[in-house]
């Protein structure tokens, strides 16, 4: 039986529920509450240990975080996500639906959310966050490369003053302080860029479509229609939504119901339109004249229907930006790109404001994502988009982007300073030795070039190789290993928090009003385990 399928835990105590199972399943021996949840926390154990051990196993991994509340408790929620090197599929796991309590500021949140970090044992492998863009959430991953640095030095500190009970000096520190100061500020650099925050593109996508379209109605004659048909359409919704009469009338002219638009989610408010545009005027307006609204007119159903033309590409980005299996944060530039394609391609003069107000929309809040080497490095190792997603004159300089990435990636994998490109590599090449002793060593710096220049051409040729292959399937990134142990980093990160936010709506079902007494741990507990059963790890 399944965690969100299950009755509360003083089920099994209850007289009647007794009497069923006696009758039905009399071979059974029902648990007490008590052992019931002693199974739950020693399950809950076993569980978390498995996942941080799986975890210790990946290299890069992204995370979602958002907040939640409900029956007047607030919560914390985290999930992980990373692509498995062997099989190049996305794996997805829950680390925490925790209590959150007091003010949520962006400071509480930083420290709960580098708690979780080291309580999973994934705090130098998290190559980003994604997140909402809620202003306590933006200042939280200002400060939480802080937060996880000073963690990682205070359990040091700690952990040798009680082990030893002495002070302990570094004898570096005293011969060369200035190289530790440089080292310090290299690993904190290094958090910085793991702890990266990526803004959910879904939530971006949300505010060009309902807030950034609305600038369209600064055409007076757009805004008279656009307010005309749209309160319309509302006027119809509120009817069928607060009478059952009015309902029944609908269900049965058109077999189906009107949507409600609302204004926290714009998809609502598309598919509210869409429908009316599907069931088409002539029972639209047999509905409204049944119910005594206003009816639609032909001009009102014509701006409906190319309303929802224009909108359309940034619904089908929304759901693709909603995947988690087979989506990666390399879609996003090409999604974007697309988007703009397709408004570029509209030629109702009627709605040249909206596209206008959509394509600034886009300008605005994507710009820097489509300036961003991760996000295009992550897009061209993506087998389906490769360079054809550029321009002709842009593609010479981000292949050169995309084989120094791979060398990185590569470079840190073997312990070894990232490979120079050929350029480089010929002037760092060593002078002719001045001495006879210097020439008797020189075959050290000989082998290392070679070394160097080996590496260069390996990941070139490979990266040639990969752009050449024709292939769009994400698993013929087997074939080059490098290209792949690449696309294992950038492409770790999901487009969006959606991942979060499914976790909560799973956690809605659990904390039900019959069960919002649970206690915080056993209700954290439930969640874990319960998407321990859906992914079908617990035995």
């Amino acid at each position: 039986m399944l965690l969100e399928d299950m009755m509360p835990m003083a089920t099994v105590e209850r007289t009647g529920f007794k009497k069923f199972c006696a009758t039905v399943l009399p071979h059974v021996t029902l648990p007490s509450r008590r052992t019931l949840m002693r199974s739950m926390n020693q399950l809950y154990k076993s569980e978390k240990k498995a996942l941080i051990d799986v975890l210790q196993k990946v290299k890069f991994v992204s995370c979602t975080a958002d907040l939640w509340s409900t029956h007047n408790r607030g919560f914390l929620g985290m999930t992980v996500h990373y692509v498995d090197c062997l099989t190049l599929v996305r794996v997805s796991h829950t680390l925490v639906c925790r209590r959150f309590e007091h003010s949520h500021t962006g400071q509480r949140i930083a420290q709960k959310m580098a708690s979780v970090l080291k309580e999973f044992g994934i705090t130098g492998k998290v190559v980003n966050f994604v997140s909402d863009n809620a202003a306590n959430m933006v200042k939280a991953f200002s400060l939480l490369p802080d937060m996880c640095q000073d963690s990682e030095d205070k359990e040091d500190t700690e952990g040798d003053a009680v082990e030893n009970n002495v002070e302990i000096l570094n004898v570096t520190d005293l011969v060369a302080g200035e190289d530790c100061e440089d080292q310090e500020e290299e690993e904190q650099s290094v958090v910085h860029m793991l702890l990266e925050h990526k803004r959910c593109a879904n939530h971006s996508l949300n505010l060009v479509a309902a807030v950034d379209s609305l600038k369209a109605r600064e055409n007076v004659r757009y805004k008279r229609v656009y307010d005309g048909a749209m309160a319309k359409v509302q006027a119809l919704s509120n009817a069928v939504h607060r009478s059952t009469k009015n309902a029944d009338i609908v269900e049965d002219e058109v077999g189906l119901t009107f949507l409600n638009p609302t204004c926290t989610r714009w998809s609502a408010s598309y598919a509210a339109v869409q429908r009316i545009v599907e069931v088409g005027i002539d029972k639209v307006n047999l509905c409204q004249h049944r119910i005594g609204l206003a009816e639609l007119s032909e001009d009102d159903m014509a701006f409906l229907a190319a309303y929802a033309t224009v909108m359309q590409p940034i619904m089908i980005a929304m759901e693709v930006f909603q995947g988690e299996r087979d989506c990666f944060i390399g879609h996003v530039i090409p999604t974007i790109k697309g988007i703009g394609h397709k408004l570029n391609k509209m030629t109702d003069k009627s709605m040249a404001p909206l596209v206008s107000a959509l394509k600034a929309g886009l300008e605005t809040r994507f710009k820097d994502i489509l300036e961003s080497d991760d996000y295009n490095v992550a897009t061209m190792l993506l087998p389906k988009f490769k360079l054809n997603y550029l321009q002709p004159c842009q593609r010479p300089a981000k292949k050169a982007l995309l084989i120094k990435a791979v060398q990185l990636v590569n470079s840190e994998a073997a312990g070894t300073n990232p490979v120079q490109t050929e350029t480089e590599a010929s002037a760092m090449m060593p002078l002719p030795a001045s001495t006879e002793e210097d020439d008797l060593y020189s075959f050290m710096a000989e082998q290392l070039d070679e070394s160097a220049a080996n590496a260069i051409t390996d990941v070139i040729a490979e990266v040639e190789l990969y752009i050449a292959n024709v292939s769009l399937e994400t698993s013929s990134l087997a074939a080059f290993p490098r290209v792949a142990a690449a696309f294992c980093r950038y492409n770790a990160a999901l487009p969006s928090s959606a991942a979060v936010e499914r976790l909560f709506s799973a956690a809605g079902q659990i904390l039900t009003p019959r069960r919002c007494k649970m206690s915080d741990t056993n209700f954290e507990q439930a969640v874990f385990l319960r998407y321990r059963l859906r992914e079908g790890d617990i035995l």
